[in-house]
């Protein structure tokens, strides 16, 4: 390589002069080939999508928890438990979610079919006391627009005295001065409003009664429902019979009741009737499991005696106690002085 160097002073600069493009082409080419394989690459990497690169390095299988199947379901706020034949259907969230609706479904249906039923039989009953009248009403006015007025007294059933008595009296209102029948007339309106009045209180004494009964039935059922009653309600039931705790509890609340229109909800009552027995169950149940005591640490010997039958003697002359037969007036007499102290 051939270079010119011309030495100047220090105020001047020192200029190199390069060989031409020939004679320095080959070792220029060698110096950049690494960089430019380093910039491809990067382009290469940079270009490269991120969905080849997850592909190239497969990532692990995702542990699946493990299926716990629920055998418990609910329906009118009571648990129940799948029966024992439908628990191998379950299998997985959906198979699972199948049955309980199913359950849901039936056990749901119970209560609604009672109540079904209960309001059949309610139909029922005031359908056959509403037809006779209903007919009645009709064959009535059927009369009524004929002009038969005895049919019509006949049908609805007034008696013809209480027509005379109201025509009777429409004729002396007539002979009234105007003073007197606006007196007259004033009076029985009064008596009218008295009557709608009580009426009217009636009927919302009758409703707000009505009301309070749902109100206690839907207290007693949900004392009922609780489990620790359930458990002492079983135990009286067993002993008295069914529906005997559900019964005493009715009987208390119409006792207090009865005492001076004192009205004790169904909440009381069951804690006073689970507060007086629950100490009884509690020490039959004890009695029956812890065995009685005995000396020397054995256990007792029991001997059972088979006790034979043995007829009574019956005192008498030998007869045969049979009762005797009544055959004459003199019997009789004899029955009624011996039984009542009759004389004759």
């Amino acid at each position: 390589m051939l270079t010119e160097e011309t030495t100047a002073p220090e105020s001047q600069v020192t200029v190199t002069t390069a060989a031409p493009e020939d004679a320095v082409g080959a070792p220029a080419q060698e110096s950049e080939t690494p960089y430019a394989d380093k910039l491809e690459a990067a382009t290469k990497a940079l270009e490269t999508p991120k969905g080849e690169a997850a592909e190239a390095t497969p990532a692990e299988p995702a542990t699946q928890p493990t299926f716990q199947p629920n055998y418990k379901f609910k329906t009118m706020g009571k648990e129940h438990e799948i029966p024992d034949y439908l628990k191998a259907v379950i299998k997985d969230e959906k198979s699972q979610k199948e049955v309980h609706d199913l359950m849901t479904k039936a056990f749901g249906l119970e209560p609604i079919k009672s109540d079904r039923e209960r309001l059949r039989t309610e139909f029922d009953s005031y359908k056959k006391d509403t037809e006779p009248l209903v007919k009645n009403v009709m064959l009535a006015e059927a009369h009524y627009s004929r002009g038969d007025v005895d049919k019509f007294l006949d049908v609805t059933g007034f008696d013809p005295k209480v027509i005379f008595k109201w025509a009777l009296q429409k004729a002396q209102e007539q002979d009234l001065p105007q003073e007197q029948r606006d007196a007259y007339n004033k009076r029985v309106e009064a008596e009218r409003r008295a009557f709608d009045l009580e009426q009217s209180l009636h009927s919302r004494e009758t409703q707000m009664l009505e009301y309070q009964r749902q109100q206690t039935k839907f207290q007693l059922e949900t004392e009922l429902s609780k489990p620790d009653v359930q458990s002492l309600q079983s135990q009286f039931d067993s002993i008295h019979g069914e529906n005997a705790f559900k019964k005493e509890i009715v009987r208390r609340g119409e006792a207090y009741w009865a005492q001076g229109n004192v009205y004790k909800p169904p909440t009381e009552i069951v804690a006073e009737v689970t507060a007086h027995y629950s100490p009884l169950f509690q020490h039959m149940q004890s009695s029956q499991q812890a065995p009685a005591p005995h000396a020397g640490g054995q256990p007792p010997i029991t001997t059972t005696q088979e006790h034979k039958p043995v007829i009574p003697k019956v005192g008498g002359s030998g007869a045969s106690p049979a009762r005797k037969k009544v055959g004459s007036v003199d019997d009789i007499r004899r029955i009624a002085n011996e039984k009542y102290g009759f004389t004759a």
